[in-house]
């Protein structure tokens, strides 16, 4: 068997990475951290990699300590909610580190083969290969809750406007050639003043190579100037909707609660009483109110279609404001398949006109695992009687825009606003006509941890793709708007019931942004482009050494 490489230097460099690639992220936002999180891997990979065993698990400790820096409250979730023992839920959270982080493992194999393969591996255009890698092994390996390199400099604004001709995925190629840069940097400076321990790129770093870089880079920043002060001024000549969020800080757990009805009554009133000062404050400092909407669970369980107290409070709600109105429930439907009827629920939003009619709604896609589904639980009912709090939702194939005075909204729920393609497909279906986004969520799952950052950290990044403001009611916090250009505007605290208020510009004629047009197949052609011609001169390369 061939001995695994790990320890202690690439086990060293793989968890500096990792610690970057953390601090880069949300809550911390020390992104200038995030172009410099791959230079660790580049140091990694001065040397061949051993043989595929030592790549897979390269991937595996990458992805590994990744998760225990940034995404340790998926452990919060599995003990609270998931009834798990500590031991136990510590080795679920091992396994889907390995899974859902395979793409390491992924772009770790690509680098192998082609050190093995190639004639001459160590070239200036062996970066501009491995970002290829790289992009391909985040566009098409499975992530359960998916992040992007592009993601860790999102705090980075400039960088980031990009996304509305490449998206997150081709921001994360530009962030992989910023990170090259950079390593090429600072192995010409360790060179120059540390001649006998620099850095080795295995090839003569020539002006040319660092001009380039220092081009794409500048270009970039400079692209993210002119974008935000063009989306600047079309946005100062569109009409203001005045949008009201009430956050609720509804409880998830509910098993000190003794009477279950006198408590779903109390919160709904509560949430009513909550949305009429809203109102209030809305019609005292604008005049008017245009759109209400409630997070995501706000009042749990309850069903609008057969709760009469949710329709007489709403009704009463009604009679104090006259705008439209947003809120999520849960829709039970019968489905006619193979000759019979299958009742399915699903995670519903509704939207009601400035009337009270309610004119659309909209259920959920994609259900989030462990939250409102358990992976093979069709298979093995008996795993919802272990984790009594996780819900059985299925997931529509529908989608369908909110129209109203407001504009045509674009409803999400949960973490299908960080889903690039969903909200791509969304747009593709409904002809690219959405002037908002509205994106509906419960984080109070994963607790007081940094995990609620994170998720409004993904979502910003399909208000740039798109141009469009994006309204995220949380139930427990974070809410707040982004506007246009991924600027977070008046955001609220954690777990406090709280309203806010905003100005939100709308487009009277939603544009189209490159991306919003053709998706992620810029990029797609672009990375094929590249690695064919790449691959063509090393096989040329090849072919010139054999005739000589």
């Amino acid at each position: 068997m061939k001995k695994i490489v790990l320890w202690p230097w690439p086990l060293l460099l793989l968890t500096l990475s990792s610690s970057f690639f953390a601090a880069s992220f949300a809550p911390w936002h020390l992104w200038p951290l995030g172009f410099f999180s791959l230079i660790f891997i580049f140091i990694l990979l001065e040397k061949q990699i051993p043989n595929k065993r030592t790549a897979i698990v390269w991937g595996f400790i990458l992805g590994l300590v990744t998760d225990i820096f940034a995404y340790h409250w998926i452990l919060y979730t599995m003990m609270v909610f998931g009834h798990l023992p500590a031991l136990p839920a510590a080795f679920l959270f091992i396994a889907y580190a390995f899974f859902t982080n395979l793409r390491f493992g992924v772009f770790f194999l690509g680098v192998y083969f082609w050190q093995k393969k190639s004639e001459s591996p160590r070239t200036f255009s062996m970066g501009l290969l491995f970002a290829v890698f790289w992009y391909f092994s985040e566009r098409f390996i499975w992530q359960l809750f998916p992040w992007y390199g592009g993601n860790l400099v999102s705090g980075n604004l400039l960088f980031i406007q990009i996304t509305d001709v490449v998206g997150i995925y081709g921001a994360s190629f530009f962030w992989f050639l910023a990170n090259y840069f950079m390593y090429l940097l600072l192995a010409l400076g360790s060179q120059k003043f540390f001649p006998r321990y620099h850095l080795n790129p295995g090839f003569s770093i020539s002006r040319i190579s660092l001009l380039l870089g220092f081009v794409l880079i500048a270009a970039i920043h400079l692209y993210g100037l002119f974008a935000m002060k063009y989306w600047d001024g079309e946005y100062s000549r569109a009409p203001r909707k005045i949008v009201g969020i009430a956050q609720g800080n509804t409880p998830l757990s509910f098993a000190h609660i003794r009477n279950m009805r006198d408590f779903l009554n109390e919160t709904t009133t509560n949430m009513v009483d909550q949305t009429i000062r809203l109102n209030e404050e809305a019609i005292r400092k604008y005049g008017k109110l245009d759109l209400v909407i409630w997070p995501e669970s706000a009042v749990p369980f309850l069903k609008y279609n057969q709760s009469d107290f949710l329709r007489k409070e709403i009704g009463r709600m009604y009679e104090s404001i006259h705008s439209e109105f947003i809120f999520n429930d849960i829709l039970d439907k019968y489905v006619f398949s193979d000759n019979k009827y299958i009742h399915k629920s699903y995670s519903n939003v509704w939207f009601f006109n400035a009337e009270g009619k309610i004119t659309a709604s909209y259920q959920k896609n994609y259900p989030l695992p462990f939250g409102e589904y358990i992976p093979l639980g069709s298979l093995f009912p008996v795993v919802y009687d272990i984790m009594p709090e996780v819900s059985n939702f299925d997931a529509s194939r529908d989608v369908s825009l909110f129209n109203g005075n407001t504009g045509n909204i674009l409803p999400s729920i949960c973490y299908e606003a960080i889903l690039p393609g969903f909200i791509w497909d969304f747009q593709r279906k409904t002809g690219i006509k959405a002037q908002m986004i509205v994106n509906l969520t419960n984080d109070t799952w994963f607790g007081d941890t940094i995990e609620t950052y994170e998720h409004l950290e993904l979502a910003k990044i399909r208000a740039v793709e798109y141009r469009l403001p994006l309204l995220r009611a949380v139930n427990s916090g974070v809410s707040g708007y982004i506007d246009y250009n991924g600027r977070l505007r008046d955001p609220t605290e954690k777990f406090t019931r709280v309203s806010r208020i905003y100005a939100v510009p709308v487009l009277e004629k939603s544009r189209k942004t490159v991306y919003a047009i053709m998706g992620n197949y810029t990029m797609d052609i672009l990375a094929l482009f590249l690695a064919g011609f790449l691959f063509f001169r090393e096989w040329k390369s090849r072919r010139n050494c054999g005739n000589g």
